[in-house]
């Protein structure tokens, strides 16, 4: 012990020195290489092992995992985007989890299969307006040829009362020299008979 250190050293390959204080006292604790190494061995193994593990697990299989669950199944999800794009409404993505994308397939498909739905919807309607104009026009046309032939009975009724009211003008001025003239006759018959 030298000025309050004490030094415990042991005789060959120290390796480490360690200055601790104990009751206010300096010490300088060593390890020998052999000892440290075999320490360090067991000590390290298992945290090697679980670093070079989880190295594989990030470098090999991570990407693995990653292209399985989440590549593929988005890649699929595009694919159906494109073909519905392209005019195609049969399309079906495949749900491999039910997970996020899983539940954005799903979505997908029914979005898909609602406009399928209107499409058909639409073309119906269009199946029947065309169906309706077509009726209408006929019930139009009728409509137009049953106002024609009432207008040219209107036109043959009107020419038939203004050939009524003329026919009863001249008549009336045939009728009224006639009555004058019937009556005059009518005088003279009676004065030559009395």
């Amino acid at each position: 012990s030298t000025g309050g250190v004490c030094l415990l050293l042991p005789t060959r390959e120290v390796t480490h020195i360690q200055k601790i204080t104990v009751n206010q006292r300096d010490y300088a604790v060593g390890f020998p290489l052999a000892l440290l190494q075999r320490y360090l061995n067991v000590r390290m193994a298992p945290t090697l092992l679980a670093f070079f593990g989880s190295l594989l697990f990030i470098f090999l299989l991570f990407p693995l995992f990653f292209r399985v669950n989440l590549m593929t199944p988005m890649e699929e999800l595009l694919q159906g985007v494109r073909q519905v794009q392209a005019g195609n409404l049969h399309v079906v993505t495949p749900i491999r989890y039910q997970d996020e994308i899983g539940f954005l397939s799903a979505s997908f498909n029914t979005m898909v299969r609602s406009i399928e739905q209107a499409e058909r919807q639409l073309q119906d309607y269009n199946r029947t307006l065309e169906q309706k104009v077509a009726d209408r026009t006929q019930e139009l046309s009728q409509t137009l040829a049953d106002l024609k032939a009432t207008q040219q009975e209107l036109i043959q009724a009107e020419k038939m009362a203004a050939l009524g009211k003329l026919v009863a003008n001249i008549a009336h001025e045939i009728n009224t020299p006639l009555g004058a003239i019937r009556a005059s006759t009518m005088n003279i018959a009676n004065a030559l008979h009395e």
